[in-house]
């Protein structure tokens, strides 16, 4: 296994400056640690989830060896496992690859209609794409043995339109740009789908809590209780790899396929779990880190409350019973001072 990088270039189009084909008025991010062994069509399409994008949004990938200026005979697009392997020989050769997001000229708020790729490009069948997490049972992205695609399939409008440099609105946040299309609240149907979105509900024994995607969470401290409270109960190291104000990504042991990914909701407090893959590989442990002292405290407060003299002993005795978990004299003793 060897870990790679990919510069993600997002947010803009292809389209001609000075006849030279360039990606216009986008943005690039370098995504990092990507495993080569894992890389797949299915897996480009979760990091970029993690970037705010919906599968449904997005017409096609493309990419090509980063020192190669000659956008119109290096561009390929991804397709299928063939493609997968050629990146990551590109970037065994050149240390990374570039990644070319190709947006439905629908979803790009304030973006012109010049300029944009034509979606003929699609491979056959893929005119339905579905944003739920299994993208892995997807059956339009299968290796394919048809002829190589290549930046000759691109077609461009003849639109007199001027593509706009000033404008403003072309800097949209990459996560509100998505969100606000789909507008989720809790307990209504969603503006304009007649969808509605299920809505968080604890229960006694979170091993057996039913994950499911577009589940809302009043806050990202009940998202993250949540999840405390299913490792605790299922007895597995999962841990937050990555958790900033709008995003958080939980993820078991190494080598475990288990993840779990959520997003804010525009600007509420609200979160929704947004993908996930709740398959596990790894053995069950007596030691959960993501177990901290507040949670722990949500658990004993009636028996700390109904017996404030409780010995801390006692509480760790009565832990390792419950969950069968290693749970320390100090986290003990923190979580009865708490209360």
């Amino acid at each position: 296994m060897a870990l790679f990088n990919t510069q993600v270039h997002h947010g803009g189009a292809f389209g001609y400056e000075n006849s030279v084909l360039k990606y216009l008025k986008g943005q690039a991010t370098v995504v990092e640690d990507i495993d080569d062994d894992k890389w797949s069509v299915f897996e480009a399409y979760e990091e970029l989830r993690q970037l705010g994008y919906l599968k449904s949004t997005i017409t096609a990938l493309w990419y090509k060896d980063p020192t190669a200026d000659d956008y119109e005979s290096q561009l390929k697009l991804l397709k299928g496992d063939t493609e997968a392997i050629e990146m990551c020989t590109i970037v065994g050769k050149k240390g990374f690859v570039d990644l070319f997001v190709v947006h439905e000229v629908g979803d790009a708020d304030g973006f012109p209609k010049v300029g944009y790729l034509d979606a003929n490009i699609l491979a056959k069948g893929d005119s339905n794409h579905d944003s739920s997490c299994e993208d892995s049972d997807d059956p339009t992205y299968l290796p394919s043995n048809e002829e190589e695609n290549s930046v000759k399939d691109i077609h461009f409008t003849d639109s007199e339109e001027v593509y706009d440099y000033e404008m403003d609105s072309v800097k949209i946040m990459l996560c509100r740009r998505t969100l606000m299309r789909r507008k989720p609240k809790r307990e209504e149907a969603a503006e304009g789908e007649g969808q509605r979105f299920p809505v968080h509900k604890s229960q006694k024994d979170m091993g057996k809590y039913q994950w499911k995607v577009d589940t809302l969470y009043e806050s990202w401290q009940e998202f993250k209780d949540t999840v405390a409270g299913y490792a605790v109960h299922i007895a597995r190291n999962i841990k937050f790899k990555k958790c900033d104000l709008v995003r958080v990504r939980a993820v078991c042991q190494k080598g475990c396929p288990f993840w779990l990914y959520a997003h804010r909701v525009g600007e509420e407090s609200t979160w929704q779990l947004r993908s996930m893959n709740l398959q596990h590989t790894c053995i069950q442990t007596h030691w959960v880190e993501i177990m901290h002292s507040k949670w722990l405290g949500s658990q004993f407060k009636k028996k700390v409350e109904s017996n404030p003299r409780i010995k801390v002993k006692e509480l760790v005795a009565r832990a390792h019973k419950k969950w069968n978990l290693t749970v320390t004299k100090a986290m003990a003793a923190k979580t009865k001072r708490r209360l």
